[in-house]
C-alpha cells in the first residue's frame, strides 16, 4: 500500500496548502481543477469540454492507494484541490527491463503558478520513487511550455528529445520535449571546497546570488567579459539555477565561488573549467572577480587550484582560456598560472553589436607537471 505523509505548505503569500495522497473521495475536487487547468491553458492534457469519468478517476485513485508503487498527490487549499501530480510506474507483472522506469504528469490552478507548488510535488515524488527502487523519471511536456520546460530543468530533467507536431491544438502543431531525470548519487555531486593562502573556493548556492549580482551588474566588471551584465538578482539566480547547477550534476567544475578566507560566505567572484571537447582531453579555464579585488592575484591564485584539481581528477591533455585583446589584466593572469599565448582569432565574437577579438593561451598536461603545484 502506497502511504505518503500529510505535509504542509507554507506559500509566500502566507496561505498553506496541504499535500497528501488523493482519496477515492477526492474525485470531484479532482474534476473541478480538471476543467479549471483546461479553461486556463493549452500546456497539459486537459481540454475544454473534455471531462473524465468520475467513477474511473475514483477507482484510479483507490488502486494507488493500495500500490506500494504509483502515487497520485494533490495539493488542497481548504479542501479544494489546486494541484495534481500522478506517478505511473506500469502495471503489473511489470517487465524485469524496465521496472526502473517510471513517468508522471503535474498541472496546477494558474492562480497558483511560480509559487514552488509543483517544485515541492516533484521532490516527493523523487523521494518516493527512490524508495520503491525507480532510478528513471521521465514525462513529455509542451515545447511551448516555457515556465514548465524551466522549472523541470533546473529540477535535472533533461531534455532527451523532441516529438514533432505531438500535439495539433486550435489547428496548429506543436512539438513535446521528451524529458527525463536519472535518480542516482552522481546527481549530487559538486566540486569540492578547496583553499588557497588567502581564498576558499566552493560550490555555488542559490543564497550567493545577491553577492554576485553586486560584481555582475558593474559596467566596469562586464566592459571586458563575454557575457552579459546582470540586470537583477533574479538573473543571478537564473545563473546559479540554469547554468551552474545542470554543470554540477554533469560533473563539470564550473562555476566555484571565490570566496576570502576569513568571509567564505561572500562570493567575491567565479572560477572553474567547462569541455571543450572531450573527445579530445580539452577543457577551458574561464574566471570573472569584482572590482575591488583586481590587481591583487587572487584569480591567480584561485586559477592555479582549479588546474591542479582539473588535470588530476580528469582525462585531460590541454587546458586553454581566451580573453578580450582589451583585457590586459586577464591575459596577465594566463600567463602567471604557465599558459602560453597562442595567437589571437580576430572577429571571432559578435558582442552588442560589434565584432571582437580574443586572445588564446593554453597549457598541456606535460607543461603543468613541469611547473607543479
Amino acid at each position: 500500500m502506497s502511504t505518503l505523509d500529510h505535509e504542509n505548505l507554507k506559500l509566500p503569500s502566507g496561505q498553506s496548502l496541504v499535500l497528501r495522497q488523493c482519496q477515492p473521495s477526492d474525485a470531484d475536487a479532482w474534476l473541478e481543477l480538471q476543467a479549471l487547468v483546461a479553461a486556463e491553458s493549452t500546456h497539459t492534457l486537459q481540454m475544454v469540454g473534455r471531462t473524465s469519468d468520475r467513477a474511473k478517476v475514483a477507482e484510479s485513485f483507490a488502486d494507488a492507494v493500495q500500490d506500494n508503487r504509483s502515487i497520485r498527490l494533490g495539493a488542497f487549499l481548504e479542501g479544494r484541490m489546486i494541484a495534481f501530480l500522478g506517478f505511473f510506474t506500469g502495471s503489473e507483472p511489470l517487465h524485469p527491463w524496465t521496472k526502473h522506469v517510471a513517468s508522471f504528469g503535474c498541472f496546477v490552478a494558474k492562480e497558483f503558478w511560480g509559487k514552488g507548488v509543483c517544485r515541492r510535488m516533484l521532490e516527493i515524488m523523487e523521494s518516493h520513487a527512490r524508495s520503491v527502487g525507480i532510478s528513471r523519471i521521465e514525462a513529455r511536456v509542451r515545447a511551448q511550455n516555457s515556465r514548465g520546460v524551466k522549472l523541470y530543468t533546473r529540477m535535472g530533467y533533461e531534455i532527451e528529445g523532441t516529438c514533432r507536431s505531438a500535439a495539433v491544438i486550435n489547428g496548429v502543431a506543436q512539438d513535446e520535449h521528451l524529458i527525463a531525470k536519472i535518480l542516482d548519487a552522481s546527481a549530487d555531486w559538486t566540486p569540492p571546497v578547496m583553499h588557497s593562502e588567502r581564498t576558499v573556493i566552493r560550490p555555488l548556492r542559490l543564497s550567493d546570488a545577491p553577492h554576485i549580482f553586486q560584481y555582475a551588474c558593474n559596467p566596469n566588471v562586464c566592459r571586458t567579459v563575454t557575457w552579459d551584465p546582470h540586470t537583477s538578482i533574479e538573473d543571478s539566480k537564473a545563473f546559479i539555477l540554469d547554468y551552474a547547477f545542470p554543470a554540477y550534476r554533469k560533473r563539470v567544475p564550473e562555476p566555484w565561488g571565490i570566496a576570502l578566507r576569513e568571509q567564505p560566505d561572500v562570493v567575491i567572484g567565479t572560477v572553474g573549467c567547462f569541455w571543450v571537447s572531450r573527445a579530445h582531453k580539452s577543457m577551458e579555464l574561464a574566471y570573472a572577480i569584482a572590482e575591488p579585488f583586481w590587481g591583487q592575484g587572487l584569480v591567480a591564485e584561485c586559477s592555479r587550484l582549479v588546474l591542479s584539481f582539473c588535470f588530476q581528477e580528469y582525462e585531460l591533455n590541454r587546458i586553454q582560456s581566451r580573453c578580450m585583446t582589451t583585457n590586459r589584466a586577464s591575459a596577465r593572469v594566463m600567463e602567471k598560472i604557465g599558459m602560453s599565448f597562442e595567437g589571437t582569432m580576430r572577429s571571432v565574437m559578435l558582442r552588442r553589436g560589434a565584432y571582437i577579438d580574443l586572445h588564446h593561451y593554453s597549457i598541456l598536461r606535460s607543461e603543468w607537471e613541469r611547473i607543479g603545484d
